[in-house]
């Protein structure tokens, strides 16, 4: 049995990226600009903003973060946006990654749209290319490692491939994902797994050289994945309809009813499922709305 996603709105027409907010909200990046959900409710949280299409976004303790076709900007209040520093000539802005040391030693990462990843190690004034060890520059997308604040690995996925970035990102490796499977579309980690979604299934290793399918994906393209702040749950979009599971996927609840142009998911902590679409606005599944289906 399956549970039906329910559509929150219908404006902003486009979403872009969504994340988990501090104060159990949700901050969305729209095609019309800085968005805030919060029990229910949107609300434009920038003016200044309006009309900017906000490609991610993220809350910190340091202020939120947007990024955009013309780079990286923060703000500590909503209102006051100061630009940070770029490379000459960086390209658009696709995905921001803030790790669990961000708090205590700045270190946050930045995928674009075809020049690789940037790195910033002083909570994002400044931001600096990490390539080193990369073949391909087009990122899919990023996650960094649970444990972050021990071991400093963030992971990188590319159409050709996965890999892990060690020494916050210094040096990059492929993990041992098969070429047979490519390309990818995701990657995401829980506190024991790493999981690769690929345009015939889904993928999980705990260590990166050994993989194994998951059986319920089977020939199945997976569109995103997308783990919880505490790496507790993860959310697989595959077309049509959205899964979760707070057991490493071993077990997986299943919830129909995703339009076409899905172009964001989160999952909360309490595995709420906040998915953006392209021209559809924003959907989503309670945590209290699950049926489990094994």
């Amino acid at each position: 049995m399956m549970t039906t996603m329910m559509q929150i709105s219908a404006e902003p027409t486009t979403i872009y990226s969504v994340s988990r907010g501090l104060l159990q909200d949700w901050l969305l990046g729209t095609n019309e600009g800085l968005w805030r959900l919060f029990e229910g409710e949107l609300t434009q949280v920038a003016d200044r903003l309006t009309g900017v299409h906000i490609t991610t976004a993220v809350h910190t303790t340091r202020g939120v973060f947007v990024g955009a076709a013309d780079g990286i900007a923060r703000s500590r209040d909503g209102q006051a946006w100061e630009a940070m520093k770029l490379p000459e000539g960086a390209p658009p802005i696709m995905q921001l990654c803030i790790t669990k040391a961000f708090r205590t030693i700045g270190i946050a990462f930045a995928t674009t749209l075809d020049k690789g990843l940037l790195r910033t190690m002083d909570a994002g004034q400044t931001w600096t290319p990490c390539n080193l060890g990369l073949t391909d520059l087009a990122v899919v997308a990023l996650a960094a490692s649970p444990a972050f604040q021990e071991d400093y690995n963030i992971f990188a996925a590319f159409e050709g491939g996965a890999y892990r970035g060690y020494k916050a990102g210094s040096q990059w490796e492929r993990l041992g994902l098969p070429d047979e499977v490519l390309p990818t579309t995701s990657i995401a980690l829980t506190m024991r797994s790493i999981f690769v979604g690929t345009a015939s299934g889904l993928w999980r290793s705990d260590d990166g050289a050994t993989w194994e399918a998951i059986p319920e994906f089977a020939d199945a393209p997976v569109l995103s994945l997308a783990s919880s702040s505490e790496s507790t749950w993860l959310a697989i979009a595959v077309p049509g309809r959205v899964a979760r599971s707070n057991d490493h996927g071993q077990t997986l609840e299943w919830f129909d009813g995703l339009p076409e142009g899905m172009l964001s998911i989160a999952i909360g902590d309490d595995g709420e499922i906040i998915v953006g679409l392209l021209e559809q606005g924003l959907w989503h599944v309670a945590a209290s709305e699950s049926v489990l289906s094994r």
